[in-house]
């Protein structure tokens, strides 16, 4: 566990399926396009007390929330640096967070922001599609939040979404936050079963018979 900060200068790290803990007051600086975290498996983590009132980024490593009249007090947050799949969409950038918080959001967040960066993207896509998109069903059915993607300071871009509900209320207490394109260039597999899928816009469906 780290209790400091953890400072890149040059070069990037790869997780390699390992975890790093900033712990409860640790934080990320000086990590950019060039030199950054990176790793299909492991996560970085940190927690937090996120009670009503709490506006900000998370231990610096680019999730913004605006909790509104949430409590959700003592909070862990991961971070991850691949795609998520299956997906509502092919156009998910290799990053999403795992929110886990004591107590489920009853009301919704005013606003989230995540950040990312230019080598976290597939190519060709196209940045102005990207959107949040949120499970509160570990993973199971997805939620298309609304806002627009933006530039941010500490990050090469950044999606808000607005009012953002149902946050750790999934049946293992958490969410899951990605970004991922709206418009999709190969409609997704959907399963007709009891899980749902959000579908793309514009994007066509195929249907697998056994």
């Amino acid at each position: 566990e780290l209790g400091g900060h953890l400072m890149f200068e040059a070069g990037n790290m790869n997780l390699n399926g390992r975890l790093i803990d900033l712990g409860t007051t640790g934080n990320l600086s000086g990590e950019t396009n060039a030199r950054r975290i990176f790793g299909s498996a492991g996560y970085i983590t940190a927690s937090r007390n996120l009670p009503i009132g709490f506006n900000g980024e998370i231990a610096d490593f680019g999730l913004h929330i605006d909790v509104g009249v949430n409590n959700f007090g003592p909070t862990e947050i991961r971070r991850s640096h691949f795609a998520l799949n299956p997906f509502s969409s092919n156009g998910n950038i290799n990053r999403f967070y795992d929110f886990r918080p004591s107590n489920p959001g009853l009301d919704p967040a005013p606003t989230l922001i995540m950040d990312f960066f230019d080598n976290e993207t597939l190519p060709g896509h196209t940045l102005s599609d990207y959107k949040i998109f949120h499970s509160f069903k570990d993973g199971f059915s997805w939620v298309r939040e609304t806002g627009p993607v933006g530039d941010d300071p500490h990050s090469d871009f950044n999606v808000l979404a607005t009012g953002v509900n149902h946050l750790g209320t999934s049946a293992q207490g958490r969410s899951l936050i990605t970004i991922s394109e709206f418009n999709c260039n190969n409609g997704p597999v959907v399963d007709l079963g009891p899980a749902s899928r959000d579908i793309c816009a514009g994007a066509s469906v195929e249907i697998l018979s056994d």
